[in-house]
């Protein structure tokens, strides 16, 4: 017997204040966690093509404002509550210009 790594597969885990993760939200999931408690799983892929997967209370919160197909920045904001991971979602509007 052997102790087996559990990987995060293609989950954006920021690690550093103010990482960012850019790129177009694709979908979203709903699924059962634990104690069944749902949430989402929002598939995201970025402007490197690849695909990352975010989840979380202040992420669910935030990106439920957020359509399929919208361009979004998230800004890994650290643990001011202490419990939660907090986050900068913004999107992109092509109607304004860049400051």
């Amino acid at each position: 017997m052997a102790w087996n790594e559990i990987e995060s597969g293609n989950k954006w885990v920021p690690k550093e204040l103010g990482e960012k993760l850019e790129g177009v939200l694709k979908h979203r999931e709903s699924k059962d966690g634990r104690n069944n408690q749902k949430y989402t799983l929002f598939y995201i892929e970025t402007t490197a093509g690849e695909e990352k997967t975010v989840s979380g209370a202040v992420l669910e919160n935030k990106l439920s404002e957020v359509e399929d197909g919208e361009r979004v920045l998230l800004t890994y904001k650290g643990k001011p509550k202490g419990t939660y991971l907090d986050f900068s979602v913004m999107t992109w509007d092509e109607e304004k210009p860049e400051l």
